[in-house]
């Protein structure tokens, strides 16, 4: 049988739907510093335009929703939401912080499993959940919610980013995951909000220590596998992801986007769907254009480097600009794992 990751590189080469980013709401009930979503967030649609939004979807042939916000389990239709979804038969993730599942929440991913609950972990401790939500009993009551979703043989995926306030506690992120038997997903990517806010850039982690983090968790052999993957991708296109090629995003307002930071003012109830497809195949020429431009594309460390246009353009307000921060993170990955990729260029 043909795994999902195959089937979708298979529709990335034809540029043909697969995967649909749905945030049904930017409310959240944590206040995380470093999140890209601005702080005067709003609601989501009316549980009948949610249904006229799926069928869209689903009409389309697309074969995975990855339902996030904000806090998607906040958006008080979440239930009926996610249960039509599932009953047309889609393949759904659910990412969310894990503060407000419950039983029902549970009976309810019993009765139609996700592909994966993935679960944001914010501390290993209740004093760290506080600092970094807002939120009192944070720490125990997600605690609490991974047990209960692991009890119900729900598949979860435990996670975190790498930030200059959890960088020297991270190894008790881990012990956590470890606990219940997983491992910890870190990423190490923080980015301006989508409004342009650069509030965020200041809790990023220093690249020297992302790099230690990397070489003590034996993340070599990670990293020369994402190198393999990117050279082999950049042979045909200019920007690593798939964003408007067979994936895309819809707001809670029902406005498309090419990805998370490439926000657009185009809704999708406003004409055929086949015509906003080809819009979003469009911009992603665009973009291709601006990044062949670049001297980023003929960089020795383009293969260790997640730089694109769209994060060029949130940061720097040019679309063919380097971000320094990238530049030094690739710089000291280079040395800390000997790839010997030479200097940047």
């Amino acid at each position: 049988m043909i795994s999902i990751s195959e089937l979708s590189s298979l529709t990335e080469e034809s540029a043909k739907p697969f995967t649909c980013v749905l945030e049904l709401t930017h409310l959240c009930n944590f206040k995380c510093p470093h999140c890209y979503l601005p702080t005067n967030r709003y609601h989501g649609l009316e549980y009948n335009r949610f249904k006229k939004l799926v069928d869209i979807i689903n009409e389309f042939n697309f074969f995975i929703i990855n339902i996030t916000g904000g806090e998607p389990l906040t958006h008080p239709y979440f239930c009926d939401i996610y249960t039509y979804i599932k009953e047309r038969g889609l393949i759904t993730t659910l990412l969310t912080n894990g503060y407000l599942i419950n039983q029902r929440i549970v009976d309810l991913l019993k009765n139609y499993p996700p592909h994966s609950v993935e679960i944001s972990l914010y501390g290993s401790n209740s004093d760290e959940y506080l600092r970094n939500t807002g939120v009192t009993n944070g720490f125990q009551t997600v605690m609490s919610n991974i047990h209960l979703l692991l009890k119900n043989n729900i598949n979860t995926v435990i996670k975190t980013v790498l930030t200059n306030y959890n960088i020297n506690n991270i190894y008790n992120y881990i012990k956590v995951a470890n606990r219940f038997g997983l491992e910890l997903k870190v990423g190490v990517d923080i980015y301006p909000q989508i409004n342009g806010n650069k509030n965020p850039l200041k809790y990023r982690a220093i690249p020297r220590s992302i790099c230690q983090f990397e070489t003590q968790t034996k993340e070599l052999d990670n990293i020369n596998e994402h190198i393999a993957k990117a050279e082999k991708r950049y042979i045909h296109k200019n920007i690593h992801c798939s964003s408007g090629l067979n994936s895309f995003l819809i707001d809670p307002q029902g406005t498309i986007a090419l990805c998370n930071w490439m926000r657009l003012d185009i809704n999708i109830f406003s004409d055929k769907f086949e015509k906003l497809w080809l819009k979003l195949q469009e911009i992603r020429k665009e973009l291709e254009i601006y990044a062949k431009k670049s001297k980023c594309m003929s960089c020795n460390y383009r293969g260790i480097c997640t730089w694109c246009p769209v994060y060029a353009y949130l940061e720097n307000k040019q679309y063919t600009k380097p971000i320094q921060y990238f530049c030094d993170l690739a710089k000291e990955r280079n040395k800390f794992f000997n790839l010997n990729l030479g200097e940047a260029t």
